[in-house]
């Protein structure tokens, strides 16, 4: 029996290992069970604020850019050209047949710059900052599915036993029913094994509710729709 710091360590670990494998696993195919890394895969791919956290970091990054910019050369051009030709030209006012062409080219260097060097600093501190808070916040989804598989692992193996225990029960109630036809038993065995297999089916009706509920907590962490079943891939 895990206790619940240990329950964490492992929903910790599991959400770590998956983080790791998610890249470089196959990706899902329908027919497949729903592994702990396609799990985690499908809930990064679709949670919206993370969606929106990266749109932002993409943003950071630009700020970075405009902001070292300003610290870089700029070179500005200009040209100028007049042409007249004898056709145009008013020689009689002095103005002759003329041709000029004028070129200008000039180089700027901020060699140092108060508010420009602390716009950049502060915009490369804000998007590492945001890194940080990025990978936490993946770190987070991947707990939050990891722990949601889990429990729906769980769940789904506390239901098969109960259902092995129900077989069990009828087994044993068959074999009391012999032995009363043999006269080596009476009918409060077979009672008593009513008792056991009303109580398996109680057992078994829970066992159900419990994987109910995990499969809507992971289809939720998944961004997935509630009534959606999948066959998940036991790592208990």
């Amino acid at each position: 029996m895990l206790t619940e710091t240990g329950l964490r360590r492992r929903r910790r670990t599991l959400a770590l290992t998956a983080l790791l494998v998610v890249s470089t696993a196959p990706p899902l195919r329908a027919e497949a069970p729903l592994s702990l890394a396609d799990a985690v895969r499908q809930g990064l791919r679709a949670n919206l604020e993370l969606l929106a956290r990266n749109r932002q970091l993409s943003a950071d990054r630009e700020d970075i850019d405009i902001a070292r910019a300003a610290l870089l050369p700029k070179i500005s051009t200009g040209a100028r050209a007049q042409i007249i030709d004898d056709k145009r030209s008013d020689s009689a006012r002095g103005n002759n047949e003329e041709k000029s062409i004028l070129l200008a080219a000039r180089l700027d260097q901020v060699l140092y710059e108060e508010g420009s060097w602390a716009d950049f600093h502060i915009q490369q501190h804000v998007y590492d900052v945001r890194v940080e808070e990025n990978a936490a916040f993946r770190l987070g989804i991947a707990q939050d599915v990891a722990a949601a598989f889990l429990a729906l692992d769980q769940a789904e193996a506390t239901l098969s036993i109960q259902e092995q225990n129900r077989v069990l029960t009828i087994r044993n109630r068959e074999t009391s029913e012999a032995r009363i036809a043999a006269g080596w038993s009476s009918d409060r065995e077979v009672l008593r094994w009513d008792v056991e297999l009303a109580t398996a089916d109680e057992r078994i009706r829970r066992a159900e509710v419990e994987v109910l509920r995990g499969r809507l907590e992971l289809n939720r962490v998944r961004n997935r729709p509630a009534e959606e079943a999948a066959a998940t891939d036991s790592v208990t």
